[in-house]
């Protein structure tokens, strides 16, 4: 009686180790280091979650001119019962962000004792240019005292054969991990306003829709383009941003920094009482 019961603690935690087995990556070499980088539903368990070799910020998304990029490391091989140093660079001729401008990054990291996954952080930065041409910085790790690159892995990560082809840009080696930054500007659904140049007119709420106005009103009214977004499905509220952001406009201009759109002329919504739409003097 005592074995059966055995036997029913026993083959649970088995399965438990199985599973946990076939979620590893299938490398030939032992105590090799590699990118971890999981997204998936958050309803669902992450280690179900597919594997990724990209990850982009875009900065539309974000409040502030700083974002901290997380980026998983995992092994295989023994796990220690003290920490070893892992080492990650990168890889210049690839990248086209400029470190110290676009972002700034160390080198070296610590796995803790007793772990099987790391991670590696990086401070990325956003700038005006990213609208027109975005950043790509690619990392990679490296070999150290404590772990190999030498993958020679023996399948693809799970969950890449489902991508499309346009997210297969990047190199695909577990390796190596890009990050892309961006400043990514669509209109909004709910853009209460109307652009006539043929009339030289700009209407109703917030006028022309360009992506200078749209990414300055976040700006200054400290919004990520979610909450814009939801705010202005309702043109009340709508009208009260629009407020907001006139005085600032105007405010600007008073101190002789006027804020001009691409063309030259003035920035304009609805509520500003200075100048006209399509405004180029003054």
């Amino acid at each position: 009686m005592k074995k059966i019961r055995l036997l029913m603690i026993l083959i649970p935690l088995l399965a438990m180790l199985v599973g946990c087995e076939q979620d590893l990556m299938d490398f030939k070499e032992e105590n090799t280091i590699y990118f971890d980088v999981r997204r998936g539903n958050e309803w669902r368990d992450s280690s179900f979650w597919a594997r990724h070799y990209y990850t982009q910020i875009n900065f539309i998304d974000r409040v502030g001119d700083t974002a901290e990029v997380v980026l998983p490391v995992a092994i295989s091989g023994q796990v220690t019962d003290y920490p070893r140093s892992f080492v990650v660079e990168v890889v210049r001729d690839s990248s086209s962000a400029i470190e110290g401008v676009d972002f700034d990054f160390r080198r070296e990291w610590t796995l803790p004792a007793g772990a099987a996954i790391g991670e590696v952080k990086l401070q990325v930065y956003r700038k005006d240019y990213l609208e027109d041409d975005f950043r790509t910085i690619v990392l990679r790790v490296k070999d150290n005292e404590h772990f190999s690159t030498r993958l020679n892995f023996d399948q693809d990560l799970s969950g890449r054969d489902k991508l499309l082809d346009e997210d297969k840009k990047y190199n695909p080696d577990p390796r190596f991990h890009t990050v892309e930054l961006t400043l990514s500007v669509n209109k909004p659904e709910d853009w209460w306003g109307n652009d006539l140049p043929e009339y030289q007119l700009e209407a109703q709420v917030f006028g022309a829709f360009t992506s200078k106005k749209y990414l300055l009103i976040l700006k200054v009214l400290n919004y990520t383009e979610d909450e814009f977004c939801e705010i202005i499905k309702s043109k009340d509220r709508a009208r009260v941003v629009a407020e907001v952001f006139a005085k600032y406009l105007t405010a600007q201009f008073e101190k002789g920094e006027p804020v001009l759109e691409k063309d030259g002329r003035l920035m304009w919504v609805e509520s500003v009482e200075k100048w006209k739409p399509y405004q180029y003097e003054w």
